[in-house]
């Protein structure tokens, strides 16, 4: 299949990995979702106004007619897309998040659901990480960020690449190489 003609910046499969849901580079700004065992692309669009810099797939959100998934992208961009394929056509929805006035110039570049973690928190968390070294805590149910202010800058300066969320931890990498695990019951490990 050969959908994105400038390049592909992420993507992820749904819980069932029956789609692939992928976005294109700063210069393609394609966003696709494929149907991997029909081969082609279900629903394809064009998306003005922002570079997006990656997707994920909320694994814990499933009901075997429609997942959800969300876009991170600059200026503090956050959309949550929901795609239902239980008719035909299938439709996909979005929800712009207001971005607040302290992201406004923060680009942001990876993004990883949390399963919903137990008392006292008993919500599910998008944990963001930016350019500038920040993580940032989406609470999914509240729709809104916890604790903006001051922004924790986990690695000033070197953009958080990627973040692994596993049952006890949390596994932070850097563009740097640094790596930092955070056991969810609130200490640091190194």
């Amino acid at each position: 299949i050969h959908y994105h003609g400038k390049g592909i910046q992420s993507m992820a499969f749904s819980a069932d990995s029956r789609f692939l849901v992928s976005i294109g580079n700063r210069e393609d700004m394609l966003m696709s979702v494929f149907d991997i065992n029909g081969g082609y692309v279900s629903k394809g669009m064009t998306l003005q106004g922002y570079a997006m810099n990656a997707v994920v797939v909320n694994t814990y959100k499933f009901n075997g007619n429609e997942f959800e998934f969300v876009t991170v992208g600059n200026n503090g961009k956050l959309t949550i897309w929901t795609y239902n394929y239980s008719e035909d056509p299938h439709s996909l929805t979005s929800e712009d998040i207001m971005v607040p006035e302290c992201l406004e110039n923060v680009n942001l570049c990876t993004a990883t659901f949390t399963h919903v973690l137990p008392a006292p928190v008993k919500a599910q968390y998008l944990l963001i990480g930016t350019m500038d070294g920040a993580l940032l805590t989406f609470d999914m149910s509240k729709r809104q960020y916890v604790d903006l202010n001051p922004r924790a800058k986990i690695f000033d300066g070197s953009e958080i690449g990627v973040i692994s969320v596993k049952h006890d931890s949390i596994v932070i990498g850097t563009s740097g190489g640094k790596l930092m695990r955070y056991p969810l019951d609130g200490s640091q490990v190194l």
